[in-house]
Formats: structure tokens, sequence, C-alpha cells
């Protein structure tokens, strides 16, 4: 801020008029490299932006990708059981026997009823053979996706521990190897 000390009253008005021109001037120039500014700044957004999405489709395309690659993994349990346990092949005893071995697995995985199948029941005291399923009944789109190796090192961990939820089953407390 300046004062005219000297001078007369033209002259400040016309000194104050220019300061006016001047100032106007500089806030146009600094609004002009500030828009400038924020343009630059904004493509930079969008550019970084437009590549984290790519990034993001990338690695979904890829983690679908090798989540469709699981296969699925065959189990032999042996049970401590007599065979007569198991019902006739076709009785409803089986089907019961059969439902209840797949509920003791798959609670003990941790993972959905639907991806665990008896494939096998012979006798030996009993040994069953399971099928665990990467991917639910009806394909390899939607429904939830497992991963049967690891589904299959949880229970052989479990095997080994008394008080795990394995040994805690219904048919599977009976499990030996």
């Amino acid at each position: 801020v300046r004062v005219c000390v000297l001078g007369s009253a033209e002259e400040c008005v016309s000194r104050v008029g220019v300061l006016e021109q001047q100032l106007a001037l500089k806030v146009h120039e600094l609004r002009k490299e500030s828009s400038l500014q924020h343009a630059q700044l904004q493509g930079q957004v969008d550019a970084a932006t437009s590549g984290l999405e790519v990034a993001l489709e990338t690695l979904c395309f890829v983690h679908e990708e090798a989540m469709s690659e699981l296969c699925d993994m065959e189990l032999t349990l042996m049970l401590d059981l007599d065979f007569i346990h198991t019902g006739a092949t076709g009785s409803s005893a089986r089907a019961a026997f059969e439902k209840s071995l797949t509920l003791d697995l798959s609670t003990a995985a941790g993972i959905p009823p639907s991806h665990t199948v008896i494939t096998d029941l012979s006798r030996g005291s009993i040994i069953a053979v399971c099928l665990i399923r990467a991917h639910p009944p009806g394909g390899r789109r939607g429904g939830s996706v497992v991963d049967p190796a690891k589904v299959a090192r949880e229970l052989e961990e479990q095997m080994g521990d008394p008080h795990s939820a394995l040994h805690a089953g219904v048919v599977t407390r009976h499990a030996t190897r």
C-alpha cells in the first residue's frame, strides 16, 4: 500500500488507477498460471488413475486365471469303524453316512460342503475316497473357489491333532490316517 504524500489529489488518483490496473493484470496472470498448473496436475492424476485401473484389471484377470487352474484333489481317509456303518450302496443309510462324512470334512477344512464329494467307500475298516473340488458344481464361474491342495494340507495337519475340528466330527473322529 502506497500513500501519496506529495502531489495533488489528481496525481494520487491517477497513481492509484495505475496500481489497480497493474494489480488486476497480476491477478489475471496468476489465475492463468494456476489454471495451467491445475490442468497439468489433473492430467497427471488422470494418467495415474488410468494406469491403476489397467493394473487392477490385469491383476484381477491373472487372479481369475490362477484360480481357474486349480485342480481337484483326491483324498483317502481311513476310518476305524466297521463297514456296516456305511449302509448298503444306494440306501438311505449310505446317503446319510456320506452326508455326515462330507459335513465333517467341509467343517474341519472351513469350506462349503459343495466342494467335497465322497467318491468311494470300501472295506478295510472303512476306506473313504473323497474328492475336494476347486470349483462348485455347475462350473468355474460364480460361487466360491477353494485351493484343494491347501485343504488337503489343512486336513493332514488336523489328522495329527487329536483336538482338531477333524477329530471332533461325527464320522471323522474315527479317522486314523
